[in-house]
């Protein structure tokens, strides 16, 4: 409806505003939402779907990419569960395989809970969008292994 068009005028406006200016200046930005389905997780997912497939459709995601925060984040909420989405945590299982990757089985002592817990890092007060310039998200991974730290994050 018309919060969901407010996001949308609001996201472009600060990703037209940070690409206007050189990455050392603006690199990132938080779009702050706090009235906009603050206890409707499913309400707030579903619109990052909105958000998602119009950076997509339109090739913004080459230029900036999005990590979205809400009070309730519950990834096997989010469709497709069980495949990766643009701003979300990566799905369970693939987690799952991600950790094994780096330790070993009886290093991780409670696998379903510490994926249970990987929500808590995508739960914040209110919901919020940040927005990063996506050549410096690629180049953070070049520099680190993207996924070694997130599986030493997601173990802690």
């Amino acid at each position: 409806g018309k919060k969901l068009l407010q996001i949308m005028v609001d996201l472009w406006t600060d990703i037209a505003t940070m690409l206007s200016k050189p990455p050392t200046e603006h690199s990132t930005t938080l779009l702050l939402l706090p009235k906009f389905a603050p206890d409707d997780w499913d309400r707030f997912q579903l619109a990052s779907h909105v958000v998602v497939k119009t950076l997509t459709c339109l090739g913004v995601d080459e230029l900036a990419s999005v990590v979205f925060f809400h009070p309730f984040y519950e990834r096997d909420a989010v469709e497709p569960v069980h495949e990766p989405i643009h701003g979300h945590l990566p799905p369970g299982q693939m987690l799952r395989s991600m950790l094994l990757v780096f330790y070993d089985m009886d290093e991780i002592i409670d696998m379903d809970s510490t994926l249970h817990q990987n929500d808590y890092s995508r739960r914040t007060p209110f919901p919020m969008i940040n927005v990063l310039r996506s050549e410096q998200v690629q180049l953070a991974e070049q520099l680190t292994s993207g996924t070694k730290v997130y599986c030493t994050n997601a173990r802690k």
